[in-house]
C-alpha cells in the first residue's frame, strides 16, 4: 500500500480528466480518473464543481491520501480548447 500512496502523491500538481459520479453541496463532488476502477480503487474528491454527475472535468490534483486524490476543477472538458 505504500506504493499506492507514493503513486498518488506523485500526481500532486498534475491535471487529470475526471468523470464525476456524485455531486454534493457547495461545489463538492466525487469522481474518478481513467486509472481508477469503480468499486476497486480510490476516488478523486473535487471542489469547485458546478455541474451534473456524468460530466467529465479537468481537475488539478492538490492532495493525496493512500487511496484518494483531492483536486480542484480547472474547467469542464470541452468548454475550452485543450
Amino acid at each position: 500500500m505504500a506504493k499506492l500512496a507514493a503513486r498518488n502523491a506523485s500526481r500532486i500538481g498534475q491535471t487529470l480528466d475526471v468523470l464525476v459520479e456524485k455531486a454534493g453541496a457547495r461545489g463538492r463532488a466525487v469522481g474518478r480518473h481513467r486509472g481508477q476502477a469503480p468499486e476497486v480503487d480510490g476516488s478523486v474528491i473535487l471542489s469547485g464543481f458546478d455541474g451534473k454527475p456524468g460530466s467529465i472535468v479537468r481537475a488539478r490534483v492538490t492532495g493525496a491520501k493512500e487511496w484518494d486524490l483531492r483536486g480542484v476543477v480547472v474547467r469542464s472538458r470541452g468548454s475550452e480548447s485543450d
